[in-house]
């Protein structure tokens, strides 16, 4: 019983940790968009230079990546997408998603390279991760 009792204490506490963690990391944003410098705020959230410049970064603008997904399984399949996504692994993890949805299946991201802005011309099928459909044709 006290075991049971002190592990749900500690489900508990990491649960609390989380979300004080998420609440630091939206203060450590709108510090950094309000114009405190980077070592300001460092200072003021007892974290180093380097782990506010990474949590400010993650806030980061979209780019295009080129994400390669296989489906691996009874039919194999290969597509390869263009998608506008914060990071290359949520890149990857938005293509496996929307090939998933448009064909069946379990699909691994197998290849992530970023892509150069000129090239959402170029593709034929380009997704955005804010709103998960296909976006309309660009004018050349």
């Amino acid at each position: 019983m006290r075991v049971r009792s002190a592990l749900r204490a500690v489900a508990v506490a990491t649960t609390r940790l989380q979300k004080a963690r998420d609440v630091q990391r939206h203060a450590i944003c709108a510090a950094s968009e309000a114009g405190a410098s980077l070592r300001e705020i460092a200072t003021q959230a007892g974290l180093s230079h380097e782990q506010v410049r990474r949590i400010v970064g993650e806030q980061g603008e979209e780019a295009p990546y080129f994400v390669t997904v296989e489906r691996h399984g009874v039919s194999p399949l290969k597509r390869r997408l263009l998608v506008r996504a914060r990071s290359a692994s949520m890149a990857g993890e938005l293509a496996a998603w929307i090939a998933e949805r448009g064909s069946g299946g379990m699909f691994t991201a197998v290849g992530v390279s970023r892509a150069g802005k000129h090239d959402l011309r170029r593709a034929e099928e380009t997704y955005d991760d804010a709103d998960l459909w296909l976006l309309p044709d660009r004018p050349d």
